[in-house]
Parts: C-alpha cells; structure tokens; sequence
C-alpha cells in the first residue's frame, strides 16, 4: 500500500499510519510520479484507491486489530 500526503493537509494530519506497513509519500518532496488531485490518498498495489481519510483510518484500525 501507498500512502499519498502533503505536509500542509489538515486531512493528511488526522491519518492514524502508526503500526501499518505501507509506503508513505510525501508530493511535497521533490516527488516526480503522477500527484493525485487529492490527498491523502491510500493506493493499493492493484490500482485501487481510497481517497476519504475517515475510510483510510477504518481500514488501518482493522488491520491493527487482526494483529
């Protein structure tokens, strides 16, 4: 998984990442791939997205609970 932020997103702020294995990038940082039209935004290594952070947070307290 994919991780999509920007340092200055209030949205990207409230994205509880700790405890999960995915690969956080900031397009704030000199980043040359394709920027999403939003962030943040969770990518999945099949092309699938989840762009609403409430969605993104869910996911990630459920993969934190099959631990």
């Amino acid at each position: 998984m994919k991780l999509f932020i920007k340092k200055d997103c209030d949205f990207c702020n409230q994205i509880a990442k700790e405890g999960i294995k995915l690969e956080v990038i900031d397009v704030d940082d000199n980043y040359e791939g394709l920027i999403p039209q939003q962030v943040p935004v969770l990518q999945f290594t099949n092309g699938s997205q989840i762009v609403e952070p409430q969605f993104i947070n869910t996911m990630f307290d459920e993969i934190r609970r099959q631990k």
